[in-house]
């Protein structure tokens, strides 16, 4: 049987209301959960934070008592060395007095069988003269052997301090060794807690952009999100905007940071590994990528920002090594026998970036603009290694900001010709992703907004000079 038509109406009522009942408090919960989740991951990032600059001290702090420990071990092994060279010449000088003893007593002993005999036969005054060369014999052996033992004793006293410069030596050697050790360890310790920092970061990050909040803390947001007269655009940055920044790998290495620490940093969760050399379209991994440092970066820089391009460099040509060419579609290369470039190379020769055992491409860009992006948001795949991290001391790259020319409202209707609805009336960013670039902008015209990427914007203002999607009005 059915029901009244005002009954039917009454219950979906109900269940409408009841259901608004239940989803309000839901989503006010999921709302709520993801603020204490980016609590947590703040709470998180200031801890490893905290750890970094810990361990930055400690590392300096340790490197400072390396250096004096050094410098005293070079002092000791100067005196260690004096020393050997007196004790050396002292041996010669007793060698000699040891000769010269051994003659005069050969001579004192045949004086004496001489004299013994004459003395014998002839017990006269007259014989005085002969006994007294005798004598003399006897007593130049007893000066010869008084001035030897003296020279012993000399010896004595320097090998003795020679043992103890040895021992202080020796000493000095090992607390260096141990030194050395804890430094080691430290860098180790400082390199997986920038990856713990990079990840709590990224989660920030992400986490930010759940709430509406599209950029992590440090990162830059441009500009307006909307035109409507005329339109400027402001940006920062290069390309994509994926892995590391070259200028912010020239930041860190400014600032202290070695290069396994920056390749931590910019490609979370990942580790550097060994492959040897390999082959390559190109010719042999480690010349192909003498050429390619040379070519992407200034050889002038850090050597540790260099390392890190070489390493950056030789994990992506590993993964395309049938497709590099010349450009910076795949890697910029030109033949090279530049020292540094070699030097470079030479220092990481075979090593990668791995994550989870495998090795990844090492995509890198110019300049970030101040933090790099998630992988997703520039249309590509998802993947855990590509986050966005901040990426400071880029100020002195000339992509740092930029700016296009203006155009007129009917210049931009012109260059977006059929993503326009009608007449134009404005452009307006839609979402930016977690370094504040651009993902999607909304072309509003008389007739309707359309949704377009920031990929069909800038193909439309192609040769606008447009560097990257970090950019406002």
């Amino acid at each position: 049987m059915k029901r009244p038509i005002f009954k039917r109406l009454f219950v979906i009522t109900i269940a409408l209301v009841m259901g608004m009942t239940f989803c309000v408090p839901l989503a006010a919960a999921q709302d709520a959960s993801i603020e204490q989740q980016l609590a947590q991951a703040k709470a998180q990032k200031e801890f490893f934070q905290a750890q970094q600059d810990k361990l930055e001290d400690s590392t300096k702090t340790s490197n400072d008592a390396l250096k004096k420990l050094n410098e005293s071990l070079e002092k000791q092994q100067k005196v260690v060395q004096d020393a050997t060279k007196k004790i050396e010449a002292i041996n010669r000088k007793l060698t000699k007095l040891k000769r010269q003893r051994a003659v005069a007593m050969r001579q004192s002993y045949i004086s004496g069988i001489n004299v013994s005999y004459i003395y014998a036969l002839l017990d006269s005054g007259s014989l005085s003269e002969f006994l007294s060369k005798g004598e003399y014999a006897n007593l130049l052996a007893r000066k010869q052997a008084s001035m030897a033992e003296t020279v012993d004793q000399q010896i004595d006293t320097l090998e003795k301090g020679w043992r103890d410069l040895i021992k202080q030596q020796n000493s000095a050697e090992a607390e260096i060794a141990a030194l050395q050790k804890k430094i080691a360890e430290i860098k180790q310790a400082l390199a997986d807690n920038n990856g713990k920092l990079a990840s709590a970061s990224a989660l920030e990050a992400y986490l930010l952009s759940l709430t509406g909040n599209a950029t992590a803390t440090g990162c830059r947001k441009i500009g307006s999100d909307e035109a409507s007269d005329s339109f400027t655009l402001a940006g920062s940055g290069t390309d994509h905007g994926l892995g590391m920044s070259q200028y912010g790998a020239k930041g860190a290495a400014d600032h202290g940071r070695d290069y396994r620490q920056i390749l931590s940093h910019y490609y979370t969760g990942t580790s550097i590994g060994d492959i040897g050399s390999f082959q390559t379209n190109k010719g042999e991994s480690e010349a192909y990528l003498v050429g390619v440092v040379d070519a992407e970066v200034n050889t002038n820089w850090s050597m540790e920002a260099l390392k890190a391009q070489a390493v950056a460099a030789r994990s992506y040509a590993y993964i395309n090594s049938n497709r590099l060419d010349n450009s910076q579609n795949t890697q910029a290369w030109e033949p090279s026998s530049n020292p540094r470039a070699q030097q470079a190379v030479r220092e990481t020769r075979g090593q990668v970036l791995k994550y989870g055992g495998d090795v990844i491409p090492g995509y890198y860009h110019s300049t970030s603009g101040g933090c790099t992006e998630n992988s997703e948001n520039v249309g590509w795949s998802y993947e855990p290694y590509l986050r966005g991290v901040s990426s400071p001391w880029e100020e002195d790259s000339p992509s740092w900001n930029w700016n296009t020319r203006t155009f007129s409202k009917a210049e931009m209707q012109s260059k977006l010709g059929g993503l326009v609805n009608g007449s134009l009336q404005s452009v307006r960013i839609n979402s930016r992703g977690v370094s504040g670039r651009v993902i999607n902008l909304d072309v509003v015209g008389s007739g309707g907004t359309t949704r377009i990427t920031v990929d069909q914007f800038r193909d439309r203002l192609s040769g606008s000079g447009i560097r990257s999607s970090l950019f406002g009005f």
